[in-house]
C-alpha cells in the first residue's frame, strides 16, 4: 500500500513540472535553472528566480552574447566583400566550395554558422552584390531586431541600472567623492532591499508549497483511510464466514453459552454480551501488519565509532529533568489535552462538566492531570496480561471507546514503564514503531508468535535449522566481544538476542535497533506517545541477592542512568559506550554508538539467571541434547557468578561521584532484571518529584503466592523503600498494607487506589503529594493466567486468550462487574488535579473513593488464595495454567534450557 501511494505522489510530482526553456530536473526531482546552473527550492520559486538579480543579469549577458554573434557574422561578410575583386563574377557563375566538403562531427560550431551564411548568400541569384555592397540577410536582422527589443522591455520594466545605449563619456557632469559615496550607499540599500524582497518572497513560495503538500498528503491520508476500511470491512465479512472454525481466536465456540452462565450478573448482563461482541471485533481476525521501526545503530549489534557531536558527550547529575525531556514535554503534554477531554467526557462524571474544566486549564497544562503507566515483570505472562491491559486503554483497539471500555488513556498519558517481561511489552511495542496490540495480533505474523521457545528459530523465517540459528546469534555476539573496542559479553547477550526475534518485526532480529533511535521516530519526537522508560537494578560482580537499597537504573530514548543518591547521574544513552571518565569524555576518545541495542535492554531488564541458580535445586526434565552439559553449567555458575548479569563496559559512571557510587572505581557496569530487589511494578521512575507524576496505573503480573498469582509485594516493597532516607531522596509513596491483607481483604483480585486522600500527606512548598495507585493485579475473568514465568511456549489460542483475560481485568469486563467503573477510573486520573486547582471533588468521585480506595484495614488472619474465574472460561487446547497451589513444574526448564545452549555454542 506504501508503495502504492508512493508511485501515485511521484506521478502527480511529474505531471506538474514546469515546461521553460530554462528548466530542467536533476534524477532526484530537484528543480535547475540551466541558465544561472542553480538549484531552486520548489516549483512555486520558479517565478520568483526568474525575477531576481542574478537571473536576469544572466539572461541579459546571453542575449548580449547571442546578439554580439549575430553582429559579428555580418562584419565579417562585410569584410569579405571588401576584400573580393573588382571583377565580381554573379553569384551563380561562382563555385561554392562548401557544398564540396564533408561537414565532420569536429567542425566547430562558429565554422557551421559561416558555412551556411555563405550558401545562404551564393544561392539567391536574386540579390547579386557588386563591390562596394553590403549584403543584408533580412531574416537574421529580424531576428536582431526582435532581441534588441526585448532587451529594451527587460531594461524598461526594471529600471535604468543598464543602458545598452550610453550617452558618450565626455558630456557626464564631473561626480564628487561625496556623491559616488552616496551613489554607494544608494545602491547598497537598494541591493539589500531588493534581497530582503527575495528572501521574503521565498519564504511565502515554501510556505505556500508546504501547505499545498500538506493537503497533497491530507488527500492520501484520507485515500488510505477509505482503503483501509474497507479492507477491513471485506477481512470481516471473511472472518464472519469461518469464525467458528479459527483456531486462534480469543473466544473459542464453546463460548456460545457464555450469555446464559453470566445471566446471573447483577445489572451486568447486556454488558456481558456486548463485552464479547466488542471484543470480537480486536481478537486477531487477520489481515494487519506490524509496523517497523528504524535501525540506528553503525554496524548492526556491534558497537563502533561515530562522529562526535559538537559539544561533546557528558554525565549530568540527576538534580533536574534532561534537556530533551523537559523540551519534549512541553509537546507532549499538549498533545494529551484532545484525548483527556474526549476520555473524561466519556467517563461521564455525574456533576463534573470535562469540556469546561479541561478548556480552563488547557492553557497551562501542568493544571491538567499527569498520567504514568507501569507494566510489571513476569516473563511471558506479564508481556501477555499486560497487553491486554494496554490494548483496553489503547483508543486504537475497535470498540475500546465505547461505553464501558477504557481507550484514549494510553493517548492521555505522558509516561509508560516495562520491567522485565513488562519490558518486552514496552520494548516490543515502541520499536516497531509504536505500534498497537490490535495490530500485532491482526498480522498473525512472527511477532508475538510465541508457539516456538526462543530456542528454536522464529516461525516463518529464513533459517533452516536451529543451529543455524543459534550460530547467527553467535555470530553477533561475537562481533560485539571482538571488535576493537568490543565489550565483554554475557549470557545475557544471547539472551537479548534471541528475545528479539520474537519482539522485533526485523529479519535480522532487529540488531540495529537502538534505544536512542526511538528518539528521532516522528511519533515520539512529535510528542504524540508517551514516553518509554525501562528498568533495570545495580548488582556488584560477584552479589547474589540484590538488597533493597540497591540503585534503579532506567533507560530512556536520551538518557540511561539513576535518581538514587548512589550514583546520581545519567549518561546520553547514544553514546553510553564511550570510554566517559570522571563524568567526562576525554577530547582524544572515541564516540562509541550501537550499544544501547534494544534487545540488550530488555535483556538487561530481564536476567533472571542467578534466580534460577538459586532454585535449581528441584528435579528438572532438559532436553537430552543438552543434558550432558548441565553439570558444566553448574561448575561454571559456581566459579563466576558474573554469567547472570548484563555486562554495561566501559563503565558510563567510571569514577563519577566517587563517595557514594559504590562502582565509581570499577570499569564494568554490572545490572540485573529489574524485580530483583522486589519492587516489580516499575514505579521507580514515576514516583521521582520532578516529574510530577498524578495517578499511576499500575498492572501487576508477579506470581507472588504459590500459585502465580499477585499479592501486592511489588507494592510493598516500593512503599518500605520510600521509607529508607538513605535511599528514597525525596521519593514519596502512599501507605501499602501487608501482603496477607492484600489476600484476605480481596485488594489483588479487583482494582484498588491507594493514596486517595492527599490532605494525608504532610506536603510543603517543594514537596508535593505522592500519585495517587491504580492497582490493576492479574486474577481470573475468562482465563487462568497465572503462567509460569518461565514456560518456554504458548500457542496462539492460548496468548489470545491471556491477552482478553488482561483486557477484562482492566476493564472489569467492559463494566460488567461495575457500570460505574469507567467514572472511577475518571476520577483517578482527576484526583490530585482537581486538589490543584482548588476544584470541589464531584459527588460521584467521592462515592468512587469509597469503594475502590483503601480505608486503611489490616487483616493479616492466615487465608489461601485459590481464586475461580469469574465468567465462563476460554478453553485452549494448549492451556498450562496452574489451577492448584502448587508451583507449576515447568519452572526453571526453560532459563536453564537458553543458558546451556548459548554455552554450548560458544565452546
Amino acid at each position: 500500500m506504501a508503495t502504492d501511494v508512493r508511485s501515485m505522489l511521484q506521478a502527480e510530482r511529474s505531471s506538474r513540472r514546469l515546461k521553460h526553456p530554462y528548466a530542467a530536473y536533476h534524477h532526484t526531482g530537484q528543480l535547475i535553472c540551466k541558465l544561472c546552473d542553480a538549484n531552486i527550492k520548489s516549483d512555486s520559486s520558479w517565478e520568483s528566480h526568474l525575477r531576481s538579480e542574478t537571473h536576469v543579469s544572466l539572461l541579459k549577458e546571453a542575449q548580449r552574447s547571442q546578439v554580439s554573434n549575430r553582429k559579428r557574422k555580418f562584419d565579417d561578410s562585410e569584410e569579405h566583400d571588401r576584400k573580393r575583386p573588382r571583377n565580381v563574377q554573379t553569384a551563380e557563375n561562382i563555385p561554392n566550395p562548401t557544398k564540396d566538403i564533408p561537414k565532420s562531427p569536429l567542425t566547430r560550431p562558429e565554422d557551421q554558422i559561416h558555412t551556411a551564411l555563405a550558401e545562404r548568400e551564393t544561392s539567391d541569384g536574386g540579390d547579386q552584390q557588386t563591390e562596394g555592397e553590403v549584403g543584408v540577410d533580412h531574416d537574421e536582422w529580424t531576428a536582431f531586431e526582435r532581441d534588441m527589443g526585448e532587451l529594451d522591455q527587460v531594461t524598461d520594466q526594471e529600471g535604468p541600472r543598464t543602458a545598452y545605449k550610453a550617452a558618450p563619456s565626455i558630456s557626464a557632469a564631473p561626480v564628487s567623492a561625496a556623491e559616488l559615496a552616496s551613489q554607494a550607499r544608494e545602491e547598497q540599500s537598494r541591493q539589500r532591499g531588493q534581497k530582503d524582497r527575495e528572501i521574503e518572497e521565498e519564504r511565502d513560495d515554501a510556505a505556500q508549497q508546504a501547505e499545498e503538500e500538506l493537503n497533497r498528503m491530507a488527500q492520501l491520508d484520507d485515500r488510505m483511510a477509505t482503503l483501509r476500511k474497507r479492507q477491513d470491512s471485506l477481512r470481516r465479512a471473511a472472518q464472519a464466514h469461518d469464525a467458528q472454525g479459527a483456531s486462534d481466536k480469543f473466544v473459542e465456540s464453546e463460548n456460545a453459552g457464555l450469555e446464559d452462565d453470566r445471566g446471573g450478573i447483577q445489572a451486568g448482563t447486556s454488558e456481558d454480551e456486548d463485552d464479547e461482541d466488542d471484543f470480537d471485533e480486536w481478537q486477531g481476525l487477520g489481515g494487519g501488519t506490524v509496523s517497523v521501526g528504524a535501525p540506528a545503530a553503525p554496524d548492526g549489534y556491534n558497537p563502533a565509532r561515530t562522529r562526535c557531536p559538537s559539544t561533546r558527550p557528558s554525565i549530568r547529575d540527576a538534580s533536574s529533568l534532561s534537556r530533551e525531556e523537559t523540551s519534549w514535554l512541553r509537546s507532549r503534554r499538549s498533545n494529551t489535552v484532545d484525548p483527556m477531554r474526549d476520555f473524561l467526557k466519556r467517563a461521564n462524571i455525574q456533576g463534573f462538566d470535562a469540556e469546561a474544566y479541561i478548556s480552563r486549564h488547557s492553557r497551562n497544562t501542568s493544571a491538567l492531570p499527569n498520567i504514568g503507566m507501569a507494566f510489571s515483570g513476569g516473563g511471558y505472562r506479564a508481556l501477555m496480561n499486560g497487553a491486554g491491559a494496554l490494548a483496553a486503554f489503547d483508543s486504537r483497539t475497535p470498540n475500546s471507546t465505547s461505553a464501558g471500555h477504557l481507550g484514549g488513556l494510553l493517548q492521555s498519558s505522558t509516561y509508560i514503564t516495562g520491567l522485565s517481561g513488562g519490558s518486552w511489552l514496552v520494548g516490543s511495542i515502541y520499536a516497531n514503531n509504536f505500534t498497537s496490540v490490535q495490530d500485532i495480533i491482526d498480522a498473525h505474523g512472527p511477532t508475538w508468535d510465541f508457539s516456538a521457545t526462543l530456542l528454536a528459530p522464529p516461525p516463518g523465517s529464513d533459517f533452516d535449522s536451529t543451529r543455524s540459528y543459534w550460530r547467527t546469534i553467535e555470530d553477533q555476539v561475537q562481533q560485539k566481544s571482538s571488535a576493537p573496542m568490543g565489550s565483554d559479553t554475557t549470557i545475557t547477550d544471547f539472551w537479548g538476542r534471541a528475545l528479539s526475534y520474537q519482539l522485533i518485526n526485523a529479519s535480522d532480529g532487529g540488531a540495529g535497533y537502538t534505544m536512542s533511535s526511538l528518539a528521532t521516530q516522528k511519533f515520539l519526537s512529535d510528542g504524540d506517545a508517551p514516553l518509554p522508560i525501562i528498568v533495570a537494578d545495580e548488582r556488584e560482580p560477584g552479589e547474589i541477592l540484590i538488597s533493597s537499597n540497591t540503585s534503579v537504573f532506567e533507560f530512556s530514548p536520551w538518557e540511561m542512568g539513576t535518581w538514587d543518591p548512589t550514583v546520581y547521574g545519567f549518561a546520553p544513552i547514544q553514546y553510553v559506550g564511550s570510554s566517559f571518565d570522571g563524568g567526562e569524555l576525554a577530547d582524544d576518545a572515541d564516540c562509541i554508538a550501537g550499544f544501547d541495542n534494544m534487545g540488550f535492554i530488555m535483556g538487561t531488564s530481564s536476567t533472571l539467571f542467578n534466580q534460577v541458580v538459586l532454585q535449581i535445586n528441584q528435579t528438572v526434565d532438559l532436553p537430552s541434547f543438552i543434558s550432558n552439559i548441565v553439570n558444566d553449567l553448574f561448575t561454571k555458575f559456581a566459579k563466576d557468578t558474573d554469567e547472570d548479569i548484563a555486562e554495561w563496559t566501559p563503565n558510563p559512571f567510571y569514577r563519577y561521584h566517587g563517595r557514594t557510587n559504590a562502582n565509581a572505581r570499577s570499569k564494568n557496569l554490572t545490572l540485573v532484571d529489574g524485580g530483583e530487589d522486589f519492587q516489580n511494578i516499575p514505579l521507580h521512575p514515576l514516583i521521582q518529584p520532578v516529574r510530577d507524576v498524578d495517578v499511576i496505573f499500575a498492572v501487576d503480573s508477579s506470581a507472588d503466592t504459590s500459585n502465580s498469582w499477585p499479592n501486592g509485594t511489588a507494592l510493598v516493597a516500593t512503599y518500605e523503600r520510600s521509607l529508607n532516607p538513605s535511599i528514597q531522596n525525596g521519593t514519596r509513596f502512599p501507605s501499602i498494607p501487608t501482603q496477607q491483607t492484600f489476600i484476605n481483604l480481596g485488594l489483588n483480585s479487583a482494582p484498588t487506589f491507594f493514596g486517595c486522600n492527599a490532605s494525608n500527606f504532610t506536603n510543603t512548598r517543594n514537596s508535593a503529594p505522592p500519585p495517587l495507585i491504580v492497582y490493576i493485579p492479574n486474577s481470573p475473568y475468562v482465563f487462568f493466567s497465572n503462567l509460569s514465568t518461565f514456560d518456554p511456549k504458548y500457542e496462539v489460542a492460548e496468548r489470545n486468550a491471556v491477552i482478553h483475560n488482561g483486557y477484562d481485568v482492566a476493564t472489569r469486563a467492559n463494566s460488567s462487574f461495575d457500570s460505574q467503573w469507567p467514572t472511577c477510573v475518571g476520577c483517578a486520573v482527576l484526583a490530585r488535579s482537581l486538589e490543584r486547582t482548588n476544584t470541589e471533588i464531584p459527588a460521584s468521585c467521592r462515592s468512587c473513593f469509597e469503594k475502590y480506595c483503601w480505608d486503611g484495614t489490616i487483616d493479616n488472619s492466615k487465608k489461601d488464595y485459590a481464586p475461580s474465574p469469574r465468567l465462563t472460561t476460554i478453553r485452549t487446547s494448549a492451556s498450562t495454567a496452574s489451577t492448584s497451589m502448587a508451583p507449576p513444574a515447568k519452572s526453571g526448564v526453560f532459563i536453564v534450557t537458553i543458558v546451556a545452549i548459548s554455552l554450548w555454542i560458544a565452546m
